[in-house]
């Protein structure tokens, strides 16, 4: 009997620790109020800047700009100069990107979120201009 109190106090001891801990994970970082930008260049299609809003230590506001390799903004001509396919695959990316900003805004975790199909490439530096952006939030 002895020993199964120790047991059930073990597993008790071991569930309160697990919650805590996830938690703690799930808590998002404490930012300053303000705006901040971070970029990530030299990608595989251009480059992406973002600039978040924070405000009551939430993110509030995400405005994202890509350009493509010339420095060209990614928009309604973004693919054009190919084939109608290139082209049509651009502006499927293009509308998964629009995306991301809207996505972060609801989790309040770039890390959370999930890349969108055909703007996966993006997504990755869209998480990589949001890390840096807050990195300078939580200073």
């Amino acid at each position: 009997m002895k020993n199964r109190s120790i047991i059930i106090a073990v597993v008790v001891i071991a569930i309160a620790a697990a919650a805590v801990l996830y938690i703690a994970s799930s808590t998002p970082a404490s930012y300053k109020d303000g705006s901040y930008s971070g970029e990530a260049v030299g990608g595989a299609f251009g480059d992406t800047k973002v600039t978040v809003t924070i405000s009551g230590g939430k993110i509030i506001a995400c405005r994202m700009e890509n350009v493509d390799k010339l420095g060209n903004p990614k928009d309604e001509n973004y693919g054009r100069g190919g084939t109608d396919a290139d082209y049509q695959l651009a502006q499927y990316a293009l509308q998964g990107m629009a995306k991301y900003p809207q996505m972060l805004i609801e989790m309040q975790n770039v890390d959370k979120m999930d890349a969108v199909s055909g703007a996966t490439v993006t997504f990755r530096e869209f998480q990589a201009a949001v890390h840096q952006a807050l990195a300078e939030a939580s200073k």
